[in-house]
């Protein structure tokens, strides 16, 4: 096995065990040697994502957009 000796750092997914034992999600990818480790709580997912939602086709457009239903350029420039 190869490995890219400009490649300094990896992270990997890992579950500690009640023993103080870390179970690696893959093997590292890096050269053997001295590492350092640092343990960090996996971040949680709370709430929700914009990326969650699922899509939603709302048919055919019936027209087209046209410069008159830019409601939003004309509330910048402040004519409503």
């Amino acid at each position: 096995m190869g490995f890219d000796m400009n490649v300094n750092e990896e992270t990997i997914d890992a579950t500690l065990d009640q023993s103080g034992q870390l179970q690696l999600a893959h093997q590292p990818r890096l050269p053997p040697g001295p590492v350092q480790v640092t343990i960090r709580v996996a971040a949680t997912v709370r709430g929700h994502s914009v990326l969650q939602i699922p899509a939603v086709h709302l048919g055919a457009v019936l027209r087209l957009p046209t410069a008159d239903d830019d409601l939003l350029g004309e509330m910048l420039e402040g004519r409503r």
